[in-house]
């Protein structure tokens, strides 16, 4: 195991322009592991626990306790807008909720780490009802790129859904 100083830069930083290849490897990674039989595979505790702690905080409308498990340069990717850091990820949400309510039961269907990142594929069926017009039902499918903090803690860096969400 390495251990890092507090002075280290964060590891996806450096790879901001590389972005296609970090979810290409992702991608590749995912495609290995289903080489794999299901059961074979094992979600770790933590990816779990994340995971619980963001379909609670999305359930709940809570935009703050759901930007509270991303980077502070974490990025979500639309098809129509890429949202930078917290800020920006926070009123992206914040507006989300002002326009429906969710409902998600969900699942992690794969997690795969390699040092200190892991990807983590969980998909949901969500009761969506909105401020105006008829609840529908909408199924989600998420991969999100988690990097290990100094102190053992994932954040989530990276993060996409489909189909997307509209505010």
């Amino acid at each position: 195991m390495h251990h890092y100083t507090a002075r280290r830069p964060r590891m996806l930083a450096r790879h901001t322009s590389k972005l296609p290849l970090v979810l290409g490897v992702a991608a590749l990674c995912g495609i290995a592991a289903s080489t794999q039989p299901l059961a074979a595979q094992e979600v770790p505790d933590w990816a779990q626990e994340v995971e619980q702690r963001w379909w609670d905080a999305f359930n709940a409308g809570n935009s703050k306790r759901l930007v509270s498990l991303f980077a502070s340069d974490a990025v979500a990717l639309h098809p129509s807008q890429t949202l930078r850091g917290n800020e920006r990820i926070e009123q992206f949400f914040t507006a989300v909720f002002l326009t429906a309510s969710y409902d998600c039961e969900w699942s992690v269907k794969r997690a795969l780490t390699l040092d200190q990142l892991a990807t983590v594929t969980s998909s949901a069926r969500c009761n969506k009802v909105p401020e105006r017009g008829d609840p529908e039902s909408i199924s989600l499918d998420m991969l999100k790129v988690y990097e290990q903090q100094d102190d053992g803690s994932w954040l989530m860096v990276r993060a996409i859904a489909r189909p997307p969400l509209q505010p």
